[in-house]
Parts: C-alpha cells; structure tokens; sequence
C-alpha cells in the first residue's frame, strides 16, 4: 500500500517537531530529556496546519498561548517562552521549505 506524498511529508515533520518541542520544553514537562516524549504531540498538527496555512506570527503565539493556559494549564502568561518557541518553528519552517 502506498501513502500519500501528504501523509509521508506529515510524519516526517511530526517527528522533527517533536523533537523540537522536546528539545525546547516550553510548558517544562519532560522528565527525561533522553525519551521521546509525547507531551507536545497535541500541538503538533494544528501548529503545523497554521504553518502550511502561511499563519502569522501573531496568530501562532497567540494559539500557543491559548493551548499553554487553557490545555496545559499555565495561566501565567510567558511571552518570552511562547516568543521563543513560534521562532524556533518558524526558523524550522524556513529551513525545511527553502528550495
């Protein structure tokens, strides 16, 4: 069976982000820095769909700092850390997409 360009492309960018989160840890959830953690596996496909869509900036901090006070439940605002890691992404993004 053969996957669609779309699917392949999807997981192999589910796996770098992943371990861009994991390497960043912008909520400080991961114990062990050794593991693959799924901690950040939820903001993965939407963030990436908003990258795919040309989002903005703006509208990407503002959807991480959504997700860290509403689904990680850190309602003190950080956003320095939330800064750096639409940076990290958006760097990432870049790289990945530079002919």
């Amino acid at each position: 069976m053969t996957r669609r360009p779309e699917r392949v492309e999807f997981d192999r960018a589910q796996r770098e982000l992943r371990a861009l989160f994991n390497r960043l840890d912008p909520m400080g959830l991961i114990l062990d820095p050794e593991l693959q953690e799924d901690e950040y596996d939820c903001l993965i496909a939407p963030l990436y769909g908003r990258l795919v869509a040309g989002a903005p900036e703006a509208q990407l901090r503002a959807y991480v700092a959504e997700q860290r006070a509403h689904h990680f439940e850190d309602r003190e605002p950080r956003p320095e850390a939330d800064a750096e890691l639409v940076d990290e992404l958006l760097s990432w993004w870049r790289t990945r997409n530079t002919p």
